[in-house]
């Protein structure tokens, strides 16, 4: 892990990939749901802040809540549906043409 400082306080700006690495921070009221999609060029990582969620990935299906984390490779179908209110930040890791990836989602 790494974590930089400057002057001893923040986070250091010094990069530390050379991948684009994209943070949402979502919200989702307790019945909504995502439609199913896949993004072909980034794989992410889930932390749930705070609620529950069902979240289909692949063929597995899965029960997640507050503190839980939950990786998503590229090229997998997913989805997540709010089973109460929910917080989820997401981290996306880009490892090809993101541009077609954020349009799909944009559009689906």
């Amino acid at each position: 892990m790494y974590v930089g400082r400057m002057g001893g306080h923040g986070v250091s700006l010094k990069p530390i990939s050379k991948r684009i690495v994209g943070l949402w921070d979502t919200i989702m009221k307790e019945g909504e749901r995502a439609t199913l999609h896949t993004h072909d060029s980034y794989e992410e990582l889930y932390y749930i802040v705070d609620g529950e969620a069902r979240i289909r990935i692949g063929d597995e299906e899965l029960t997640v809540s507050k503190g839980d984390v939950v990786y998503i490779p590229p090229g997998v179908n997913h989805n997540v549906e709010a089973i109460s209110s929910l917080r989820i930040i997401s981290f996306k890791v880009y490892t090809g043409n993101h541009n077609l990836d954020l349009n799909r989602l944009y559009i689906s």
